[in-house]
C-alpha cells in the first residue's frame, strides 16, 4: 500500500534506488573533494575515490538498470573532467546506454531502463527552458522553482512510457515532489554522517531516531495526499502505436517551441489530432463492448 500511495503521488523514483541518490551522492563527493582538487595527488585521489564510491554503491544497491546507467553516466564524466575535458550530457547518456545494451540487450525492454533514460533526456532537453519561465530574486524561492522545473521536465517525455506500463498519471506530482525531494536528501545525507558517526554514544542514537522521524513524516505525507480524490488519474489505456503518436506529437511542439519552426507546430497538431481520435475510438468500441 506504501508503494503504491509513492506511485500514485508521483514519487515513487525516491524509494527507488535510482540515479537521483547516486547523484547526490556525487554531488557531496565533489563537495567534500573540493578543498584538494588543485594539488596534485587531490588531482589522482579525488577521481579515483569517486569513481570507488559510486560503483560501490552501485553494486551494493542491487545494480539495477537506473543506477546501472547514471554509474556509467557519472563515470564518463568523472573520467573526462579528469583528463581535462568537458563531456557533454547527450554523449554520456548515450554512450551509457550503448554500453548497457552491449552488455544485456534485453535491457531495452526493462520498463525502469526506460522511465530512466527518458527521465535524463527530458531534463537534459527542457530544465533549462523551464526554468527561465519565472524569475525570483530570493533564493530559497529560486531553488524551490529549479526544482519544480526539473520535476516538470522529467515528465515531459516519460509521459507515454507512464500512460502505456502502469495506465495512470499523478496529477499532484508537482506538489508532492516539491516537498519530498528535498526532504527525501535531508533523510540521505543523515543516513550518510550516521554511517560515519555510528561508534560515537549518544550522536548515532540522536541520529537514528532523527532518520526514523523523518522516513516516518514522509510516509505519512504522501499517504495522506494520496487519499485525495483527485491525486491520481487511473484507467489510461495506450496502445504501442498510440505511444509512438504521442511522442511525435511531443517532438513536434518541442521543435516549434525551441526553433521557432511552424512545421514543428503542424506536426504536433497534426499528431496530436490522430491521438486523440484514435482515443476517441477506443471508447466508442469499449462503449459498444459494455452494451
Amino acid at each position: 500500500d506504501l508503494v503504491q500511495s509513492y506511485s500514485n503521488t508521483g514519487v515513487v523514483h525516491i524509494i527507488a534506488i535510482s540515479g537521483l541518490h547516486l547523484g547526490m551522492i556525487y554531488g557531496l563527493l565533489i563537495f567534500l573533494f573540493k578543498p584538494f582538487s588543485k594539488t596534485k595527488w587531490g588531482k589522482i585521489i579525488k577521481p579515483i575515490s569517486i569513481l570507488f564510491v559510486l560503483w560501490g554503491f552501485t553494486f551494493i544497491a542491487g545494480a539495477a538498470p537506473s543506477i546501472l546507467r547514471s554509474a556509467v553516466m557519472f563515470t564518463f564524466i568523472v573520467v573526462g573532467e579528469s583528463m581535462g575535458k568537458r563531456t557533454t550530457m547527450y554523449n554520456s547518456l548515450a554512450a551509457s546506454a550503448f554500453l548497457l545494451l552491449l552488455i544485456n540487450p534485453f535491457s531495452l525492454w526493462d520498463v525502469g531502463f526506460q522511465l530512466s533514460y527518458t527521465a535524463v533526456l527530458s531534463i537534459v532537453l527542457f530544465q533549462k527552458h523551464i526554468n527561465k519561465w519565472f524569475y525570483f530574486k530570493n533564493k530559497l524561492l529560486k531553488g524551490l522553482w529549479s526544482l519544480n522545473a526539473v520535476t516538470l521536465s522529467a515528465q515531459i517525455l516519460t509521459l507515454p512510457v507512464v500512460l502505456y506500463h502502469f495506465h495512470q498519471f499523478p496529477n499532484l506530482f508537482l506538489f508532492t515532489n516539491l516537498f519530498a525531494v528535498p526532504f527525501s536528501g535531508l533523510i540521505l545525507y543523515t543516513e550518510l554522517l550516521l554511517l560515519v558517526t555510528f561508534f560515537i554514544p549518544y550522536i548515532n542514537t540522536m541520529l537514528g531516531n532523527l532518520i526514523g522521524w523523518g522516513i516516518s513524516v514522509m510516509n505519512t505525507f504522501i499517504q495522506r495526499i494520496d487519499t485525495l480524490p483527485f491525486a491520481v488519474w487511473t484507467s489510461i489505456q495506450i496502445s504501442i502505436p498510440q505511444a509512438i503518436i504521442l511522442y511525435v506529437s511531443i517532438g513536434g511542439f518541442t521543435w516549434w517551441l525551441l526553433q521557432k519552426n511552424q512545421r514543428g507546430l503542424v506536426l504536433g497538431l497534426v499528431s496530436s489530432a490522430l491521438f486523440l481520435s484514435l482515443r476517441s475510438i477506443d471508447f466508442i468500441n469499449r462503449n459498444q463492448h459494455i452494451k
